[in-house]
This record gives structure tokens, C-alpha cells and sequence, in this order.
């Protein structure tokens, strides 16, 4: 496989669990540069990112539900090729987990909020990526359906605090990008039989943006165990 990226930049993935640790969730971003590739993942990059969104997610005003736990954050270097560098892998478990902040108040796990980050680009690749957010549990309007715009107006600004904060973190891996994936060239095969990637594009990240619709996350209904109650038709 040649060159699935444009350069080696570090993927962030921040994990917890909910509903007493019988589900678990991750959502996460990259970090790198545009032009070059990072040097290395060292510590204390992944504790600084984690104190920052300690920050966000246990804000009363980002709405994250008390059922829902953050357990670490994970800071990997991806190789250009897309496959991860083991020797270059920073964690940091929180001693103790930390809580979300917004209440008792719970929406099913498949139910999410999702925040997209833009870049410059208008369009094609680099120009948008996507972070679910965990547990956000308001509720919607009955006459639309959506939820209020003031509180999603909260959750962004806290959002935007948060990465505020990781791009000018110490120890951390450059600063928050969008890393995107170049095409498969068709019927092309390197020397040693694996895909021929074209085309790779990274951008810094420049903005966010978060609806008033939920959005749907299935993989985050994966473990919850369901008990079915059945009828005989007569």
C-alpha cells in the first residue's frame, strides 16, 4: 500500500462507557499538519488533551448525560500509508472516571449530536470531518421535532473551547486537522501487491458546526443486552 495519506498525523480517540459500563462510546479527531509530517506522539499530549475536554464534557452547559463516563484518551500516529505506528502511541487514563455534567436525563445510545468540522475547503476532500458527541441528552420541541437553538449555541461554544484548547496544548501532536484518504488507483498494484493510493489531502481545521436535529450512531448500540417479550397470535 503507497501513500493512502498525504502525511503521518495522529489520530485523538476519547472512550467511555455509559448505562454503568454495560455500553461504550468513542469519538474522536486528528492532529497533524497540512505540509509535513509529525514527529513523534509523546507524552503529555494526551493528558493535556484530556484535561481540556474534561472541561467541555463535564460543563452543565454541553448537556452530556451523568450516565455517560469518559475513560481515556488515545493519541496514535497514523503512517502515510493509513496503518498505525505501535511505538507511537500515547494514552491517558483518568484515575478516576469523570462524569457527564448535564443531569440524569438519557437518550438511547444510537441517538447522538453530531459536530462537523470544516476547514477552508468548500468542498472535496479535507474540506469536512465528523465527531459524535456522547450522551447529549435534551430533549426536542414538540412541534418541530429539533432542539432549542440556544442550548446547541452552548454545546458549540464549549466545543469550540475544547479544540481552542488542544491547539494550544503542550506535548500535543500539531494542531487539529482533517485527514483525508486519497482514492484507490484503479487496477494498480504496488511492488508488493498492495493498493496504489492517489491524491491524499490534509487541512487545518478553521470551524465547527452543530444542528438542531439529532443525528443516529448504530455502532454505539453494540452491547446492551434485549430482552424480547412475545404474543401468540390466537
Amino acid at each position: 500500500m503507497t501513500a493512502a495519506y498525504a502525511h503521518k498525523f495522529a489520530r485523538v480517540t476519547i472512550s467511555g462507557t455509559c448505562f454503568s459500563g454495560t455500553e461504550e462510546w468513542s469519538t474522536g479527531f486528528q492532529m497533524g499538519s497540512p505540509t509535513a509530517d509529525i514527529v513523534g506522539v509523546n507524552a503529555p499530549g494526551a493528558q493535556n488533551i484530556a484535561a481540556a475536554w474534561s472541561t467541555f464534557f463535564q460543563s452543565a452547559t454541553s448537556y452530556i448525560s451523568n450516565s455517560y463516563k469518559t475513560t481515556q484518551v488515545k493519541v496514535a500516529m497514523i503512517n502515510s500509508d493509513g496503518k498505525t505506528n505501535l511505538d507511537e502511541i500515547d494514552y491517558y487514563l483518568y484515575p478516576s472516571a469523570i462524569s457527564g455534567g448535564g443531569g440524569s436525563a438519557t437518550n438511547p445510545p444510537q441517538i447522538a449530536l453530531a459536530c462537523t468540522l470544516t476547514s477552508d475547503r468548500q468542498r472535496g476532500l479535507a474540506s469536512k470531518g465528523r465527531m459524535y458527541l456522547p450522551g447529549v441528552s435534551l430533549g426536542v420541541n414538540n412541534a418541530d421535532g429539533k432542539i432549542t437553538g440556544s442550548f446547541v449555541l452552548s454545546i458549540a461554544t464549549n466545543m469550540k473551547t475544547f479544540l481552542d484548547a488542544v491547539n494550544t496544548a503542550t506535548g500535543t501532536s500539531g494542531k487539529v486537522i482533517l485527514a483525508s484518504k486519497g482514492r484507490k488507483q484503479q487496477n494498480s498494484l504496488d511492488t508488493n501487491g498492495q493498493p496504489i493510493y492517489i491524491g491524499g489531502e490534509s487541512a487545518w481545521v478553521t470551524g465547527l458546526r452543530i444542528g438542531d436535529v439529532y443525528d443516529t450512531q448504530r455502532r454505539r448500540r453494540n452491547s446492551l443486552t434485549e430482552t424480547y417479550q412475545s404474543k401468540v397470535l390466537a
